[in-house]
This record gives structure tokens, C-alpha cells and sequence, in this order.
């Protein structure tokens, strides 16, 4: 009996959003097979997102499918409304995402309508939306001063210590947050093979050395409080407006209360300018959609 193969068709396609700034594009349709009709059986679209004004703070974008019927008719949305969005991926300022319907009718031979959105938080769209703090190393362990960000509801203390931290917040630090790890060695005792009869068991010791990544070259420890979830991003520049990338960072949030920690290759020069990127109503945009008479592969 003959086996076969079942494959997967991408068609990558040049259509651009019926918008004339053509920020949304389609980035390829992958289909079943033919024969397979099963309920199983998906349509993934690749969506593509490219603001048209690329912004240093924009994030949390967030691609909607709305309308998706076939050239037979077939709604490919189902009444539930389900649809499954795969991750969005951000390289050069271009937003892209998988999106998951359902499998079109076995003689469909394009998408009839395809439509929806894409949401952003773009904090470009309003000047009132960029707080920056200039030369925050100087200031260590004291509260930023800034009338946007008390307008804002929010306080913020740039730390450089977890003892800082601790002083800012008013509560020590939860074990494990600011824990760091060394190169160590110890000794351990093993057993060799079972002994031959009438011979006593042979011990040895063996030195094992673990290696542990190194701690970072420098911390910087941010305590706010911001009750009402107004801060967008948080970014680190030079002097000049250079990005200052971090090489990890993680965030830990009680309530209201958040405590973010950035770790750098190498330190800070006093010079490092803090920009806190704020929700605003004009920093939410939502930028809609529509392709047609898109071919099916």
C-alpha cells in the first residue's frame, strides 16, 4: 500500500491592506492538503504589522481577525467567535503573527474577504505620553522627582542595591528576587563497583567542580508603585538618545507595587538617561484592515 504524504502549501503573497498606508500586510497562507476535510483540519495567515512611524516605546501589539469568509461562503470564523492567535514577534520594528481559522470549503479558491485589526500601545502619538529622567545614577535610592509621573499616580525610585530597594518599598526583599550565584566547588563521596568477594568496598573521593554563570557586571533596581497601570515601557539611553540594551531583566509585582530589575554587561556612566513611556488616551491606537479576493493556495 502506497503511504502518503501529507504537506502543507505556502503561498506567499505581495496583497497589501486596502489602507492606503498599507501597515497591514498578509505574510503567507499555509492550507491542508486537499483531502483533508477533517474538523481538525486549519488555515493559518500570516499576518505582517509595520507602523508607519517606527517608535523606540511601541508594544503590546495585538493582531484581530473579525471577518474571514471563503469565495464559496464558508465563514471561516466559527459562532463562537473562536480564532487562535499565535505569538507576535517584533525584528526591525515589524510585527508579525500566525493566525489559526478554520479549513476553507474543498472548492474554495480564495479568501472573498479577510478583515480585522491590529491594536498597539504607541506611545509616539502623544508627546505627553515620554517622561525622562536625565542622569539617574546620580540619584540612587531617591524618589524621581516628576510631575508627569505624579499626575500619573505613579512613584518610582531607581535603585542600585537591593538594600535600596528595600528602603524604597519599605519591606525587605522576597527571598530568591535578587539572588545571585558564583563559581563553587565541593567534594562529594561515591561508591565504586560492588567489591569482588571477600574484599572490603573501595571509597573515593571526587572533587566536582560546578560552574555558575558569572553575576552581572551591573544592576539597576526600579521600585514603583502605579496603581493605575499607566507605565508602558521602560527604556535606558545614552546621552545621545541611544538604546542602552539590558542583557536580562524580570519583573516582580505585588498589588500595585512592582519591582523591576535590569542587568548590564557593563556599568552605567552617570550620564544614563531613564525614559518611562505612559498610557495615554491617544497612546492606545487600534489601526483596522481589509484584504479581498486574496488566492488560496
Amino acid at each position: 500500500m502506497r503511504s502518503r504524504i501529507r504537506c502543507f502549501f505556502l503561498a506567499v503573497l505581495l496583497v497589501t491592506s486596502a489602507f492606503g498606508d498599507d501597515q497591514v500586510q498578509l505574510d503567507g497562507i499555509q492550507r491542508p492538503p486537499a483531502d483533508s476535510q477533517s474538523s481538525g483540519a486549519t488555515l493559518l495567515v500570516g499576518l505582517k504589522f509595520r507602523p508607519a512611524t517606527p517608535s523606540p516605546g511601541l508594544g503590546s501589539v495585538k493582531f484581530s481577525v473579525t471577518t474571514a469568509v471563503d469565495d464559496s461562503g464558508k465563514n471561516l470564523i466559527d459562532d463562537s467567535g473562536w480564532m487562535s492567535e499565535g505569538a507576535v514577534f517584533g525584528v526591525n520594528s515589524v510585527y508579525s503573527t500566525s493566525i489559526t481559522l478554520k479549513n476553507p470549503g474543498p472548492q474554495a479558491k480564495s479568501l472573498k474577504v479577510l478583515a480585522g485589526d491590529v491594536e498597539a500601545y504607541d506611545p509616539s502619538q502623544d508627546p505627553a505620553a515620554t517622561v525622562e529622567v536625565d542622569s539617574f545614577p546620580k540619584t540612587y535610592g531617591q524618589p524621581v522627582q516628576s510631575p508627569a509621573l505624579v499626575a500619573a499616580g505613579i512613584k518610582l525610585t531607581i535603585c542600585h542595591t537591593p538594600a535600596q530597594a528595600d528602603t524604597a518599598k519599605g519591606s525587605p526583599t522576597p527571598a530568591g528576587i535578587f539572588s545571585m550565584t558564583v563559581e563553587t566547588s565541593s567534594t562529594v563521596t561515591s561508591i565504586s563497583s560492588p567489591a569482588p568477594p571477600g574484599k572490603k568496598k573501595k571509597f573515593r573521593k571526587k572533587k566536582i567542580q560546578q560552574q555558575q554563570p558569572a553575576p552581572p557586571a551591573y544592576t539597576v533596581i526600579i521600585q514603583d508603585s502605579d496603581p493605575n497601570q499607566k507605565i508602558g515601557s521602560i527604556m535606558f539611553e545614552d546621552a545621545t538618545g541611544n538604546r542602552i540594551m539590558e542583557n536580562d531583566s524580570s519583573t516582580n509585582t505585588i498589588n500595585a507595587d512592582e519591582t523591576r530589575t535590569y542587568d548590564f554587561a557593563n556599568p552605567l556612566p552617570d550620564t544614563t538617561r531613564l525614559t518611562v513611556y505612559l498610557h495615554t488616551p491617544k497612546t492606545d491606537v487600534k489601526i483596522p484592515f481589509s484584504f479581498s479576493n486574496v488566492a488560496l493556495p
